[in-house]
């Protein structure tokens, strides 16, 4: 199945349950399951018309209340939601066609995902106070990050590099701390709306054949507003440090620039599936088997992006003790706040008036840009597979098949574009007043369009609920509508003749980009396997041997990025990508064949006890846009995070990405053992433990490379761009594990007590992987497996009844490595803290065809928490609220 995100994982959420026949789960390989599964393999049965047996229609509403926008008013705002769903089966005998049947299903639903979210760049700094000596380092530029109290920059291919351009024995330990670029306080507004349709048909013309039919298609629109007061720059003029131990800046005072920013959002996720599968038997003991398949996911997520900052630096205290939300405070010219004798109010930001963000002269930085991202997924499969029923002392019977596939991928990733308030020409990247000094060289346009922005745009967007739960924030703060904020700024263009409505300037005109994956991925595979039934000694024994021969084969299309660097009559750099249309194209193939032998075996030690065992290899791909042949670059660009690398020619490029080699599969040996007891019919307690022994991985590999650029209209080389390059990498890593899972229904209970019962699941995990830390390799940990997290439990405690159910659940998940830069990280390891989360949902029967059911999700609304390079550092904190459902069903 397709995904319309960046990966191989699976939504769910697009299956409706009624019209799901079972779930299983198998935690185990085996040869004639489709490879990938490494820690298992989730098959969703579609329900089959005649062999559900009976017809029925069901009907279910549900009205959903987001708790979070009680307490918050906007234009787009609205607590409520609801979902529909109506789903039939029919089947019926024919005297001359055999057997019909089909299912049907329909689900609506209008939705929102409210967030309050603090964060801030993905680009973390590493700076010092102190050298090895112990003696205070006096900085010699205004951030630290440019100076000598630099240790790294934080991002791959960035200067400084920590162990090229820096040591970090020059520098005293405790006095490092970590920086992100800026930081951010955001609200804002959503509305979620899916509908899915699921069709399948079942036809048996007679006792050889069953013919099934299936068909889905659903569709996402996701629309948000953010609305962001922020600091443009974390890193200038720091004082007063506050540093722990694990390099964490608890306390500074600094100066930045306010700003707020405010982003239109809209996203249309399309997925199309369906297939046909034939299952014949001409004989008992023969079955042929036939599939086809086809699915297409598609996405295309459009940003209109925008940003209003003061020219002027302000002081501020940021603190981030004890909170995960830090507190930002406004000081006066002398860092003086409330309190402080001489402090100054006059002197003093005030974020919550619109007017503290324009100069003396009326005037504000005004940007904007368009962003989109477009992806289209396809899968085109066919399978055959035969199996024969043998009368055998150990061999129930034997399989053996045949798989072919096709998935083609076009990712499109970077597509940023505006138009030059100058003369209305199309630029990649952000338009803002300052290009081509278009505010000095047009005064009265530019306070014309900082007043319409002030005069129209500002909103009544007001937040009650900001960060109550967490404590720390930035105070109140003014928004903004991004599209009429745009608007604004086309209207300046010549041509538009002062019309300042929003409309969508539309892509770029030549979208190719270095960065853009376009691949195309053929699998082709083979099994043979034997179902085993059989006794050994006095113990019953089933299971299955077999193997799985599996080739892929990968071709990558792409392009290779020319850039382009203008110098300006003040003398700062212009760079920009592929403004010529003059692209390389950029071609790579590679295929592999993987052997894949698997054993499960199940010994019945007696009616109360099982032995389960397991062996097998398996492997695991990458996903497909890990598989690029293009090469990119970063530059420096209106938009970049150091503002002031226009200034230097050498720093106009930043560092370049050149994708040589697909990647090859993680390939794995796993033992796995587990051992069952069933006491009752209503108690079982499982204990597993694991042993996956993993090879393969990847490791970045940084060169310096001369390029050919185009300055001011000349090819000219430009020295020692950083590159880097993924490679395919044989480390050896291993996973260890054990598992334990008991659940108990106290049927031998009195009365209503009888419905009781309680379910607990744990599982421990030990992992050597590593990856790698590539922002600041030496100071930063490195990480484990992508999602790995030590330990997972869940716990439930339900109450069953002949006409109510009650079930609460508790979730814990320790904390896990997840970056957010994929398939490759090249910014510090960025993690999710440990979360708990509790659910609560209950049932009662009307009748025997009505029922009404509440459920409570995140009911201690717990918030989800990022950081970066250590446990401390606040990359990114989120908070939604508790969220309530409460719905009607009847069947007929």
């Amino acid at each position: 199945m397709t995904n319309a995100g960046t990966g191989r994982a699976v939504n769910f959420k697009k299956f409706p349950s009624d019209l799901v026949d079972k779930v299983v789960i198998y935690k185990s390989q085996q040869a004639d399951l489709v490879e990938g599964g490494t820690s298992g393999t989730i098959e969703v049965a579609a329900l089959r018309a005649i062999d559900y047996g009976k017809n029925e229609t069901t009907v279910e509403a549900t009205g959903i209340y987001n708790s979070y926008y009680g307490n918050v008013d906007g234009e787009n705002v609205n607590p409520w939601g609801n979902k529909f769903v109506i789903s039939t089966v029919r089947s019926w005998e024919t005297e001359d066609f055999g057997n019909m049947g089909f299912t049907l299903g329909v689900v609506s639903s209008d939705d929102s995902n409210p967030e309050e979210n603090y964060g801030g760049s993905s680009q973390m700094q590493a700076c010092a106070l102190k050298d090895a000596s112990g003696n205070t380092i006096v900085p010699d530029e205004n951030e630290c990050d440019d100076g000598n109290q630099a240790v790294s920059s934080g991002r791959q291919g960035s200067s400084p590099q920590l162990g090229k351009d820096t040591e970090l024995s020059d520098f005293d330990q405790s006095s490092i701390f970590y920086v992100p670029n800026d930081a951010y306080w955001r609200t804002g507004e959503d509305e979620d709306s899916r509908t899915s349709v699921v069709a399948t048909f079942q036809w048996q013309p007679n006792d050889q054949w069953d013919i099934n039919f299936d068909y889905q298609n659903s569709r996402l629109e996701y629309t948000e507003e953010r609305m962001e007061f922020g600091i443009d720059n974390r890193r200038r003029k720091l004082a007063d440090h506050i540093i722990a131990e694990d390099h964490t800046l608890l306390y500074a005072t600094g100066e930045a620039k306010p700003q707020l920013l405010g982003e239109s959002r809209n996203q249309v996720d399309d997925y199309d599936g369906g297939g046909i599968n034939f299952e014949y038997y001409p004989t008992d003991n023969l079955k042929l088997a036939a599939d086809f398949s086809y699915s297409k996911s598609y996405r295309y997520r459009v940003r209109h992006r925008s940003k209003f900052k003061s020219e002027s630096r302000y002081q501020y205290e940021f603190d981030a003790r004890d909170t995960n939300v830090p507190t930002l405070t406004w000081l006066d010219n002398d860092r003086n706040g409330v309190g402080d004798d001489g402090y100054n109010a006059s002197e003093v930001f005030d974020p919550n008036n619109v007017q503290s963000f324009l100069s003396a002269d009326g005037g504000a930085y005004a940007e904007y840009r368009r962003a989109n991202d477009e992806r289209e997924d396809k899968i085109l499969a066919f399978k055959f597979d035969a199996e024969y029923t043998l009368d055998h002392d150990i061999f129930a019977n034997i399989k053996a098949g045949v798989r072919f596939s096709k998935e083609n991928l076009i990712d499109e990733q970077t597509n940023d574009v505006s138009l030059r308030l100058s003369d209305g020409s199309q630029k990649t990247g952000s338009t803002d007043t300052e290009d081509d000094n278009w505010d000095e060289n047009n005064v009265a346009s530019y306070l014309a369009l900082t007043d319409g922005i002030v005069s129209n745009c500002f909103n009544n967007h007001q937040n009650d609920n900001l960060f109550d739960e967490e404590g720390g924030g930035a105070g109140d703060f003014v928004t903004y509508d991004a599209k009429c904020f745009i608007g604004q700024m086309l209207g300046q263009i010549p041509g538009n003749n002062g019309d300042t409505s929003f409309y969508d300037i539309g892509e770029r005109n030549d979208k190719r980009d270095g960065a853009d994956r376009i691949v195309e991925e053929k699998i082709s595979a083979i099994y043979a396997m034997a179902d085993i039934d059989t006794q050994w000694g006095d113990y019953p024994v089933t299971g299955n041997v077999g193997v799985r021969v599996v080739k892929t084969e990968t071709h990558s299309d792409g392009y290779g990025d020319k850039v382009f660097i203008t110098t300006a009559e003040d003398g700062t750099f212009k760079t920009e990508i592929n403004t010529t249309g003059e692209i390389e194209d950029v071609t790579l193939d590679s295929s592999y064949t993987e052997v894949l032998p698997s054993l499960n075996l199940t010994f019945q030690l007696n009616d109360e006890w099982y032995l389960k065992t397991a062996l097998y290899r398996a492997m695991s791909r990458f996903q497909m846009n890990a598989m690029s042949a293009g090469v990119s670059y970063d530059i420096c660009t209106s938009s970049s995070e150091d503002e002031s690398c226009n200034n230097n020619y050498s720093e106009s490029i930043t560092s370049g990405s050149a994708n040589g080699n697909h990647m090859k599969p993680y390939l794995s040996n796993n033992v796995e053992v587990s051992l069952e007891y069933y006491p009752s019919n209503d108690a079982a307690v499982t204990l597993a433990v694991y042993n996956k022994s993993f090879t393969g991985g990847y490791e970045t590999v940084q060169e310096d490379r001369d390029i050919t650029i185009s300055l001011d209209g000349v090819d000219t080389i430009f020295a020692d761009v950083t590159h880097s390059t993924v490679q395919t990498s044989n480390d050896s890593s291993t996973i260890r594990g054990v598992e334990l899972t008991a659940q108990k229904h106290f049927t031998e209970l009195p009365g209503i007590w009888s419905g009781l019962g309680a379910k607990i699941a744990y599982n421990y995990a030990e992992s050597d992987f590593v990856t790698p830390e590539p922002g600041s390799p030496g100071l930063v940990p490195d990480a484990n497996l992508f999602g790995f997290s030590k330990n997972v439990a869940s716990a439930s405690v339900y109450w069953e009844g002949d006409q109510l159910s009650m079930r609460l659940l508790y979730k814990y998940r320790s904390k896990y490595f997840q970056p957010n830069n994929l398939p490759f990280p090249t910014r510090s390891h960025r993690y999710v803290q440990d979360s708990d989360y509790v659910d609560f949902n209950i049932k009662y029967k009307v009748t025997k065809k009505v029922s009404v059911s509440l459920k409570a999700l995140n009911i201690l609304d717990e918030p989800q928490v990022m950081t970066r390079g250590n446990d401390s550092t606040i990359s990114d904190y989120s908070r939604s609220g508790p969220k309530f459902y409460l719905g009607v069903k009847a069947k007929f």
